[in-house]
């Protein structure tokens, strides 16, 4: 069944396996170096004002951007400007990122761009928690490994059991079929998908419709129920 090829790949699991080994001390502070400083009062707090050649490390991950608005006893920072956060062999780009030392929450809008190793993924907007390892995309979801590409309206990522769930108009494309759902559930770990609402399977010899679709790919069990 073509539905193995689809979602054997867990798209997400590369990136919030590069957070995991990032994990830090609460205590840690976030450390920005650049070459102009300048220190200020926002909203009553003391913050620092970061420009030219901006370069930051928290953990295992270092970055740059143009600018960055630091406030040292919130432990938190506000990157603007071709912010990039690297780990490894993993890319994450996106004009503006707000990012909390502390809890770990990760916030990156208008237009997110992530790649690690042969997976990529972009995204309106982008969550992501680096102590409980879940992402969060949003608006205009489009993800690819290999030639195998996922669309949504929103997707989360549960790194501990790499199970993907993504929701709103989802659509999967590869060179082997198509399938559209409502809703599209992939446990990496297990080989397990399950697709409910709406569910469409099509190729070059098969057109499936149903309302919920299981497939295994340890098993080798494929089934489909309601309104066949």
């Amino acid at each position: 069944m073509f539905v193995h090829r689809l979602y054997a790949f867990g798209i997400f699991f590369l990136f919030c396996a590069t957070y995991a080994h990032g994990q830090f001390a609460p205590s840690q502070l976030i450390n920005i170096n650049a070459e102009n400083l300048e220190n200020k009062i926002i909203n009553g707090q003391e913050v620092m004002i970061l420009t030219g050649n901006v370069r930051f490390s928290h953990g295992m991950i270092s970055g740059s951007s143009d600018k960055a608005t630091q406030y040292k006893a919130l432990n938190k920072v506000i990157l603007e400007g071709n912010v990039e956060i690297r780990q490894d062999v993993m890319l994450l780009k996106a004009p503006n990122v707000e990012y909390d030392g502390i809890t770990g929450n990760a916030k990156a809008e208008n237009g997110v761009y992530l790649s690690d190793r042969d997976a990529s993924v972009t995204a309106r907007k982008g969550y992501y928690n680096l102590n409980s390892q879940k992402a969060d995309f949003e608006g205009n979801v489009k993800a690819n490994q290999v030639g195998t590409f996922i669309s949504s309206d929103k997707l989360s990522y549960f790194r501990s059991s790499q199970t993907t769930y993504a929701t709103g108009n989802v659509e999967v494309l590869s060179d082997s079929g198509k399938l559209t759902a409502n809703e599209l559930t992939s446990v990496r770990l297990t080989g397990e998908t399950v697709a409910n609402g709406n569910v469409i399977l099509t190729n070059d010899t098969t057109e499936l419709y149903c309302e919920n679709f299981y497939d295994s790919k340890l098993s080798g069990l494929t089934t489909a129920s309601n309104n066949v």
